[in-house]
């Protein structure tokens, strides 16, 4: 069975969460007409796509482990089906033996 090439997308999307995480830290951290900052909202967008990235892993991880089942799964039945294949041949071989007998 050929893997499709795997995507990498991990590095580059912990090279943006770090760019985010710094921008946070630049940004002011309260603005005059509003109660939340900038750095804060910043900040809680950072931590949900941390965690939408870690999700991302665990999905990745979970498919790349079912395409290896669904190999092994295609190997047992392409024995399964030399198993069948050679038990046709020898009922028929031990019918057209008895045949002769």
């Amino acid at each position: 069975m050929t893997t499709a090439p795997s995507v990498h997308l991990f590095p580059i999307s912990h090279a943006a969460l770090a760019s985010l995480s710094a921008f946070t830290v630049a940004s002011p951290s309260a603005i005059p007409s509003s109660s939340v900052s900038l750095a804060q909202t910043i900040g809680t967008i950072v931590d949900t796509l941390a965690g939408v990235d870690d999700a991302l892993q665990l999905y990745n991880r979970a498919v790349e482990n079912w395409r290896d089942q669904l190999g092994h799964l295609i190997k047992l039945e392409e024995d399964i089906a030399a198993i069948l294949r050679d038990r046709e041949i020898l009922s028929f071989l031990t019918l057209s033996v008895s045949a002769l007998c």
